[in-house]
């Protein structure tokens, strides 16, 4: 569905879109972690509020929710549409792009259980592509020792772990998506086209929220920030 607001038309032709995958059951946490404060806001709302930063954005979320995730983002300028997602992640993503217009240049793809992601951390995607790069995704060192379930050990120095958002070229991503095979990420399924993956340094910060003690760790982020400003 398409939200109404009278910047609409203006908005629709942003150069640069972001789909905001929320669309999974949360599982391993035990509950609707997106409907969840952190701080003055909800998980949902916060990983929303650093997309609109660079765009226009459209939030894939469960099927039951998307009346009441709509009305949420009413208000919500640069919220374009809420849609349903799909049964895997690959068809959850393909629900966002059908509701990215033929004229955007730039996409992201940012988890929704991602909320501390900031603001410069999008712009710095966004630019990178604007800077002739096909396909980026931010990264942070990894900190505990590796090994491979084999047993072997790995040097950690040759790895790094990889967040969201991701940015893509507009075309590159459409055109990964015309094969439906599940990848972890967006850039993956990018790479598989034989497209090249360029990296940028991620955020500490940024976690992903999959366990109660994720949301903890965001909660004390969140709370330090709020406390400093």
């Amino acid at each position: 569905m398409t939200l109404q607001n009278a910047s609409s038309a203006e908005n629709r032709i942003s150069k640069v879109w972001t789909i905001v995958v929320a669309a999974g059951e949360s599982k391993r946490f035990g509950e609707d972690k997106q409907k969840l404060k952190i701080g003055k806001q909800t998980v949902l709302e916060s990983s929303v509020s650093s997309a609109t930063s660079v765009g226009s954005v459209v939030i894939v979320t469960q099927v039951g929710l998307v009346k009441e995730i709509e009305q949420f983002f009413s208000t919500n300028q640069n919220v374009q549409s809420v849609v349903p997602g799909g049964k895997t992640r690959t068809g959850s993503v393909l629900s966002g792009l059908s509701q990215v217009p033929k004229e955007a240049e730039i996409i992201l793809v940012h988890d929704g259980a991602r909320p501390l992601a900031t603001q410069n951390l999008f712009k710095s995607v966004v630019e990178e592509i604007e800077n002739g790069s096909k396909a980026v995704v931010p990264v942070v060192e990894v900190n505990d020792s590796l090994r491979n379930i084999a047993g072997y050990a790995l040097n950690r120095s040759e790895v790094v772990a990889v967040q969201t958002p991701q940015g893509f070229e507009a075309s590159v991503l459409r055109s990964a998506y015309l094969d439906e095979e599940e990848f972890t990420d967006d850039a993956s399924k990018v790479e598989n086209q034989g497209v090249r993956v360029e990296v940028i340094k991620g955020e500490s910060n940024n976690l992903k929220i999959t366990h109660p003690i994720d949301l903890l760790a965001v909660r004390q982020i969140i709370k330090e920030v709020e406390d400093i400003d």
